[in-house]
């Protein structure tokens, strides 16, 4: 997707903006997730892995230079949430995870796969851990790369 607008969405389960189950996706072109709900996983963007297939199909997304902000997750990922061997990418200096809230951990990011960050990662919120970014001890590993910035986040 290119210069995408994904706004204001809601689901009762994961994925309020996006929801991507075993495949292969990019977010390029200053796209925007915004205003996205969900009552569970994923407010922004929900990436997940199928395991009950064999061999297991997995999960992968770029994102680059686009803003995942002001998204709400009631559990885990207020704008991003990256289950088990799932992998992503964000990627640009105008990438942007701001103002998402997630009720329990990650308000901007919540990786239990493989992540790498290049971006803006500021003023998101977690009603229990990782404000900016919450990395399950399960994860696959995570990288954040220099250039980054990661401010003013808050876990309650």
């Amino acid at each position: 997707m290119n210069a995408s607008q994904i706004v204001s969405n809601q689901t009762p389960l994961n994925g309020g903006g996006i929801y991507n189950l075993g495949l292969e996706a990019a977010l390029t072109g200053t796209s925007l997730i915004s205003g996205n709900v969900a009552a569970g996983d994923g407010g922004g963007v929900y990436l997940a892995s199928v395991t009950t297939t064999n061999p297991a199909v997995t999960s992968s997304m770029g994102i680059v230079d686009s803003l995942i902000v002001s998204n709400t997750a009631s559990r885990d990922g207020g704008g991003v949430y990256v289950g088990k061997d799932g992998g992503l990418g964000i990627l640009g200096a105008s990438s942007q995870l701001v103002g998402n809230a997630a009720g329990r951990d990650g308000g901007g990011l919540y990786n239990r796969g493989g992540v790498g960050v290049t971006a803006l990662i500021a003023s998101n919120t977690a009603g229990q851990d990782g404000g900016g970014i919450y990395a399950s001890p399960d994860s696959n590993g995570m990288g954040v790369s220099p250039g980054s910035t990661i401010s003013n986040n808050q876990a309650t």
